[in-house]
């Protein structure tokens, strides 16, 4: 904001769209969340205006974004099938292989 500001920017003129906050691996503290309610109350303490956009929800988004006009795209991502902790989990449930036997060869 203050590069914004230096560079002649008129906080008056500026319009915000926030996008983003999902709360993307369950079990853990929902960051996404506390973002999105730190954006929120950051344009209202600094009295800018929230020209739209997207906030929290559960899937990941892509969003592009044309600064000449101001338009902003966003696209859903599809749901991650096996979080990381899932697939960590499943990695330490499986046995090791079995060591080979004296004298096995094992070809690969």
């Amino acid at each position: 904001m203050n590069a914004l500001l230096q560079r002649g920017a008129q906080r008056n003129r500026l319009e915000v769209k926030l996008f983003g906050g999902a709360r993307m691996l369950k079990g853990l503290t929902d960051v996404g969340a506390s973002n999105a309610t730190f954006a929120e109350g950051y344009l209202r303490d600094e009295g800018l205006t929230y020209a739209g956009g997207s906030l929290r929800g559960d899937q990941a988004r892509r969003v592009q974004y044309w600064p000449a006009s101001g338009r902003a795209r966003q696209i859903l991502l599809p749901h991650q099938v096996v979080t990381p902790f899932e697939a960590e989990r499943e990695r330490v449930r499986k046995p090791p292989p079995a060591p080979a036997a004296a004298g096995e060869l094992e070809l690969f």
